[in-house]
């Protein structure tokens, strides 16, 4: 499982419960629920299980747009079973009518944010943004060229009015000042004093805001603030259109002609020295010949509708200021003409301001500058974008890694912090400010995750005064010593006095499915987890009765850009490289707070003096893990920590977009043994356990590239004396090619989209060259990472053949490496052998096992393991075949470090198991089980008939 954002990567949770005063002064993660719109809702809560898939195939149908997902869904006879895409308020009312074929989801908080950004990079009407490194220090906000221009394009949305009267998200959308959406939990500053010419005066709206909330939509907005702003006395007053032909404007959230706010930014671009003044409706007079020698792009994603909205409104208001019309983009004395052009770097003769609509995959300010030497120039291809992001939780998540400026691909520029470049910077707006950087950093190691004095809602106070207990200095005097929520609440300030990005909604989301699908996960997690969309949605999900036999259909609203460990970016790239590859950890999807051990039995923090070897330079402290010894990669290979080792250093020192993390959090990677490695660290924070856990692994022996002095094969590297240091250096062995880790990378044509995950990539036959059923390709419709119609993936442990699918039979027989290690069957199993992890159990459970080899049928003590899932037949005496199948399990807890009753949400059985846990109902798609998917425990069905037809913990 892939744990990335998106558009950022990126969003498991770390268990907040066990973090200093984590509750002491009431700190919370909450979701934000509304009142049901239709009818057509599923239980509140589906219980959930660490274990699946349950079908044996996800088809992936693809779709220009939203519209198109939901036309499918909706069609009479209903070409999808999921959706991908949150529904607008029409559609709720379209599906409200034939209620008994859907299902809609209740709202649900989304962890993700609508944005404007800019590129701080680039040049805006001839003033250098330069990386937006202007002084920018608390209480005194930054005061150059660029500062004024980003603070005049904040005033050009009424985002109180957007989110109620938007078309695509009225009425589901709460407007935000800040980069931390309202089910962040994170307390946002008082915004009237950033709006430095025109200073906040609103004694209820000029405070600190409350996560959940009404948390935004007062930045920036002189009615809101109770600003003294200007307005014009022209006669276009109050409307759109042109100073000539006033006309009413497209949107009511725009600013039209003479209003408060389209005069302060006027006036703000003034201050910028595009101007020397304006008329009287507040259009710019004396423009700058700057204006047109250095013009703007403005892309503007076409494929959401709200972000259309947006983008459209903004750029009209932009170039009204310029020209007095409200046009799509502009030409200089013209106040009719528009500037739309398909490429972002073309502008028309005189063009102040052009607009490029597209997709997400059409943007290319997403792929960053990458060089051999170190730095590299960025590419200045983009310079306002409406951007989107989701997965953004905890509430560090944008704060530090999308302006952080070691997350930005090296400009060679002193004041970005970054060493290396990348296809696939998460800080790809380019911002390095070092004040900024300053304080992001110590909301991310910071020794507390709050603390008495942090900030509280309703206060006109900016003011922190968070010091962590035992912490070396007081807070804010010395930032190392404040606690998390301190320390972003500080970073939300700096990025509302630099004005560097327009937060403008976040969303309630309600999702759709047909009504014959089951355990379907639809709580408050991030996306990767909860909502319809997400990675145990589709381990879970169950139908007897699917459109296509043993068949999961899933909607994308558009498709992936690249399907790579070091250049997957986007929210549709880690849906299916999140399904192929798993990550180390893995979240709770019902309780945010809750993180369990995946791939791994065990972790633990150790300090330098117990680890037994020297660290990489600069290690303070180490993560110790212990991988499961029963782990294979979808090809046959086993997964060792040497596989570990490679997928985070190789991600690491290409600057892959999922690596972003650790950079400059990781001295190093140790392999101890091959199945116990060590992740080398900084320092440690309140975020890190869950930082280091999220990056997708991937088979070294098809990506390692041998370079001179290092082993000269992967054969060799498995082989090498441990423990093995591998430092973060650029000189490390475990690299790959230029080839392999760059941006054109096609995985699937070139067969190596291979993981351990849940799901294979198998050729369906798209790859004429490779036979059907072939791992690591083929499994899109036209054999890219790209496609345009499809992605069919198989579950691991089934396999493509030209007569159809065959899948594994759930039961001992079946070799390890020839199916998913968290299937259901394998959970099944993990009951029945008696093993929870705890070493005193285990040792007790398997001597006694020992005790019964070859003992009759019937012999006291004994019978437990004589029946079951374990049992060849499902009844046999005990042999080798059970004594193997438990001694696997041994250590295993398949919940750690939690209990399985421990976690919150998880599908309970209603009588404990052999091993006093109580056993659930599973799925897994197979004829011999009742109803050809369902996994019966003992409390359900008994235990007088072997199994299938009797308990499988029996």
């Amino acid at each position: 499982m892939s744990l990335p954002r998106l558009l950022l990567t990126f969003a498991i949770v770390v268990s907040f419960v066990s973090l200093p005063a984590a509750s002491s002064v009431g700190l919370q993660f909450p979701s934000i629920r509304l009142a049901h719109a239709t009818s057509t809702f599923p239980p509140e809560q589906v219980p959930w299980t660490p274990t699946g898939p349950s079908m044996n195939t996800e088809l992936v149908s693809i779709f220009v747009n939203d519209t198109a997902e939901f036309n499918a869904i909706n069609a009479s006879t209903s070409e999808i079973d999921m959706m991908d895409w949150p529904l607008t308020p029409g559609q709720i009312t379209i599906l409200s009518q034939t209620s008994s074929k859907y299902f809609v989801t209740q709202p649900i908080a989304e962890h993700g944010l609508s944005e404007v950004e800019f590129d701080e990079s680039n040049y805006f009407w001839g003033c250098n943004f330069n990386y937006g490194s202007a002084t920018n220090s608390l209480g005194a906000p930054a005061t150059d060229c660029g500062a004024s221009i980003r603070r005049a394009v904040s005033h050009l949305i009424d985002k109180i009015s957007f989110t109620s009267t938007d078309s695509a998200v009225g009425g589901r959308s709460i407007a935000i000042d800040n980069q931390v959406p309202p089910s962040g939990g994170l307390v946002g500053p008082n915004p009237c004093p950033t709006d430095v010419l025109y200073l906040g005066t609103s004694g209820t709206n000029c405070v600190t805001t409350l996560s959940p909330g009404t948390t935004g939509g007062v930045a920036f907005n002189c009615v809101a603030e109770a600003s003294p702003c200007p307005t014009g006395s022209g006669a276009a007053m109050g409307q759109c259109g042109t100073e000539v032909a006033p006309a009413t404007c497209q949107f009511p959230w725009m600013r039209p002609f003479g209003s408060p706010d389209f005069c302060a930014a006027a006036q703000y671009l003034i201050n910028a020295g595009l101007a020397t003044g304006t008329d009287a409706n507040c259009v710019l007079v004396g423009v700058s010949a700057a204006v047109t020698n250095s013009p703007v792009n403005f892309f503007i994603r076409s494929d959401d509708a709200a972000r259309l909205h947006i983008g459209t409104g903004m750029s009209e208001t932009i170039c009204a200021l310029f020209t007095g019309g409200y046009t799509t983009g502009c030409i200089s004395g013209s106040s009719a003409s528009s500037c739309i052009e398909s490429k972002t770097t073309h502008f028309a003769f005189e063009a102040v301001l052009c607009v490029t609509f597209g997709s997400i995959t059409d943007f290319d300010g997403l792929t960053t500058c990458k060089s051999s030497t170190g730095s590299c120039v960025p590419n200045n291809n983009w310079w306002l974008y409406t951007a989107g992001f989701t997965g953004v939780f905890p509430f560090d998540s944008l704060l530090y890694f999308d302006n952080n400026s070691l997350f930005v691909s090296n400009p060679g520029n002193s004041v970005c912090a970054s060493t290396t470049t990348s296809f696939a910077a998460s800080n790809y707006h380019f911002l390095c400010n070092p004040t900024y950087d300053s304080w992001s950093h110590s909301m991310e190691f910071a020794p507390c995750i709050s603390a008495t004095g942090d900030p509280i809602a309703g206060s006109s106070s900016n003011a922190i005064a968070g010091t962590c207990s035992g912490a070396p200095g007081v807070c804010p005097a010395d930032p190392g010593s404040c606690s998390a929520a301190s320390a972003g609440f500080t970073c939300e300030l700096l990025i509302l006095q630099g004005a560097y990005v327009v937060p403008i909604y976040s969303l309630m989301e309600t999702f759709a499915y047909l009504s014959n699908w089951n355990g379907v996960s639809t709580g408050p997690g991030p996306w990767y987890s909860s909502e319809p969309p997400n990675y145990f949605g589709w381990l879970n999900a169950w139908s007897q009765t699917p459109a296509i036999s043993g068949t999961i259909r899933q909607g994308f609203e558009q498709t992936t850009r690249h399907l790579s460990p070091y250049t997957s970016s986007t929210m549709w790239d880690f849906f299916v490289l999140g399904n192929i590859m798993d990550s180390i950890f893995a979240q709770n999807p019902l309780n945010n707070n809750q993180l369990i051990d995946w791939m791994t039995k065990s972790h633990s923090f150790v300090a330098n003096g117990s680890l037994g070897y020297t660290p990489p330079a600069g290690t303070t402290v180490t993560l110790r893990a212990v991988l499961r010894n029963d782990i294979f990669f979808q090809n046959g290979q086993k997964v060792t920590a040497s596989d570990v080792a490679f997928s985070y250093m190789s991600t690491l020192l290409n600057g892959a977009f999922q690596a972003a993390p650790i950079i400059g959090l990781m001295t190093g990677v140790t392999v101890l043994s091959s199945t116990n490695f060590d992740i080398n660290l900084k320092t440690k924070g309140p975020f890190t356990e869950l930082t280091v856990g999220r990056i997708t692994i991937f088979p070294g022996s098809i990506w390692y590239a041998p370079s001179s002095g290092c082993p000269a094969s992967w054969t060799a590297v498995l082989s090498t004396p441990t423990p093995v240091i591998y430092p973060s250096v650029a000189s490390s062995c475990l690299n790959t090619t230029s080839k392999l880790s760059g941006d054109a990378e096609n995985t699937i044509a070139d067969g190596i989209l291979v993981g351990s995950g849940p799901w294979a990539c198998q050729n369906t036959g798209a790859n004429s060259g490779a036979a059907i059923g072939a791992v690591g390709t083929g499994c899109s419709n036209d054999n890219t990472s790209s496609p345009t119609v499809s992605f069919t993936l198989t579950r691991f442990g089934c396999t493509l053949g030209s007569g159809g699918t065959t899948c594994v039979a759930p039961n001992t027989t079946a070799s390890l490496q020839s199916q998913y290690f968290r299937s259901s069957a394998n959970a099944a199993r993990w009951f029945w052998s008696g093993n929870t992890g705890s070493v005193s159990h285990d040792l007790v459970n398997i001597s006694t096992l020992a005790n019964c080899l070859n003992k009759p049928l019937g012999t006291a003590g004994c019978t437990h393991w004589q029946q079951g899932i374990g049992a060849p037949g499902g009844s046999a005496t005990i042999g080798l075949s059970q004594i193997s199948s438990v001694s696997r399990f041994y250590l295993q807890n398949w919940t750690s470090p939690l209990a399985w009753t421990a976690v919150n949400g998880i599908a309970v059985g209603t009588a404990n198991s052999f091993d006093g846990l109580p056993a659930p109902v599973i799925y897994e798609n197979d004829p011999i089980l009742a109803s050809g998917i369902i996994l019966n425990p003992a409390s359900v069905v008994g235990c007088s008939q072997p199994y299938p037809s009797g308990g499988y913990d029996c």
